[in-house]
């Protein structure tokens, strides 16, 4: 038979009665993160430049099936090397950032301007040249493999550029007054609004541009030359509004950190 002794109770040191109690912090609520150019300005930055990659992941099997005669295999293949790139993106981007705010502001900027490149040039790569023989496929290829990289790459980084832009005073004693935390938990939930409508967005959007699209009927999906006008706008807005992305992350005042409140309102 074996006896367990139980350690000793620790007893908490009683407190100094003359002690004045520490101040109640404050944090924001819901409608006060809502109110805020911080949130928003990030929220609209990060939407758009989800919004393609979401778009092209569905659309690269059917584009490579349908206008250069990939295989079953072959285009289920492609979409595996699309998220291959994906998961390389999500995980070396943030450890290129080095938890810096400055670096990940560089970063996206570069990915966001990198991918509207691709996007303005791709479709001149489908257009007047789709071929089943190598090498005609591999522009279009590398470029959809890279832009799933940047997708992985700017969803890696959110999660890193939200606590600078939100938890950057919690070491200093002039914000002791203020809990981040609750407004950075509250962010981190509502931006995830921003992927989920990339998420449904991009996809619709791009399969109504390349398979909905009136200029595009069932004989060119047949003889594997789908290329409806309507396909290389859906890909000119999106490199636009990636564009736009990036000249706004080229000013930081564009995107603000967040200044707490004064500490008096905590003695309210």
């Amino acid at each position: 038979m074996y006896l367990w002794e139980l350690p000793e109770p620790a007893v908490a040191p009683a407190r100094d009665e003359r002690e004045p109690p520490s101040a109640p912090k404050i944090s924001l609520s819901k409608a006060e993160v809502a109110r805020t150019w911080t949130f928003w300005g990030y929220f609209w930055v990060y939407f758009v430049t989800l919004l393609p990659g979401f778009g092209l992941k569905l659309m690269s099997s059917p584009v490579v099936y349908f206008t250069y005669g990939f295989s079953d295999a072959g285009s289920t293949a492609f979409t595996c090397l699309y998220l291959a790139g994906y998961g390389l993106g999500r995980f070396f981007t943030p450890v290129l950032s080095r938890e810096r705010f400055d670096r990940a502001r560089t970063i996206y900027q570069i990915y966001s301007l990198i991918s509207a490149i691709f996007l303005l040039v791709s479709p001149a790569t489908i257009n007047g040249l789709p071929s089943d023989r190598w090498p005609s496929p591999l522009p279009f290829c590398f470029m959809v493999i890279a832009q799933g990289l940047l997708l992985g790459g700017i969803k890696g980084l959110m999660p890193g550029v939200l606590r600078h832009l939100w938890c950057w005073m919690a070491e200093d004693p002039q914000y002791a007054h203020y809990d981040p935390m609750p407004a950075f938990n509250l962010v981190l939930g509502m931006n995830n609004l921003a992927l989920c409508l990339a998420a449904a967005i991009g996809p619709a959007t791009a399969w109504i541009a390349y398979v909905g699209s009136p200029d595009v009927t069932q004989s060119d999906l047949d003889s594997g030359r789908a290329t409806g006008k309507d396909f290389e706008y859906w890909y000119y807005a999106a490199g636009v509004v990636q564009l736009i992305a990036a000249g706004v992350l080229v000013f930081p005042n564009m995107v603000p950190r967040f200044e707490p409140p004064p500490a008096a309102k905590a003695s309210v």
